[in-house]
C-alpha cells in the first residue's frame, strides 16, 4: 500500500512548495491547456515525456486541483498500469487509482494555509470532493 501522506510531505519538503504547477516545473512535467469539453484533465506519457493536460475552461482553483490530481497519477501510478487500465477497462483498479490521486491532491493542497484560501474563493465542487480525502478539518 502506498503511503500517500508521507510521499506528499517528502515532495513538499524537497521542493519547498505545495503548488502543483511549480512541482511539475521542477520535475519537468509539461502542463498544457486545451478546450476538453466535459473532460477536466488527464495525464499522458509520450516518448518518455510526461504531460498533464488541463481543460482551459476551468476556474483557476479547479485548474490547480486538477493539476494536483493528475500529478498524483503521474507520481503514484506507472504508465504501464494506467495504459492497461485504459485499454482493458478494469474499473475496480480505476476506482483505486482515482481515490489515490484524489488523496494525493488533498494532502498536497489542503492544509492550514489552504483553509484561508478556501474561505476567500468561490466554492468549488472539486474542492468539496477533495475534502472527503483529506485528514484536515474545515471550518
Amino acid at each position: 500500500m502506498i503511503d500517500i501522506y508521507r510521499r506528499v510531505n517528502n515532495l513538499k519538503k524537497r521542493w519547498g512548495t505545495s503548488d502543483p504547477f511549480k512541482i511539475c516545473k521542477y520535475l519537468k512535467i509539461q502542463v498544457r491547456y486545451y478546450n476538453l469539453g466535459e473532460v477536466k484533465g488527464f495525464y499522458k506519457k509520450v516518448l518518455r515525456k510526461k504531460f498533464i493536460i488541463i481543460n482551459e475552461n476551468l476556474s483557476s482553483l479547479d485548474k490547480k486541483i486538477i493539476c494536483a490530481h493528475e500529478l498524483g497519477h503521474c507520481l503514484l501510478h506507472s504508465s504501464k498500469d494506467v495504459q492497461n487500465l485504459l485499454e482493458y477497462g478494469n474499473f475496480e483498479k480505476y476506482s483505486t487509482f482515482e481515490d489515490e490521486a484524489n488523496e494525493f491532491a488533498a494532502h498536497l493542497l489542503i492544509d492550514n494555509n489552504f483553509n484561508e484560501y478556501y474561505k476567500s474563493c468561490i466554492k468549488s465542487d472539486l474542492l468539496e470532493e477533495l475534502k472527503y480525502y483529506s485528514r484536515y478539518k474545515f471550518k
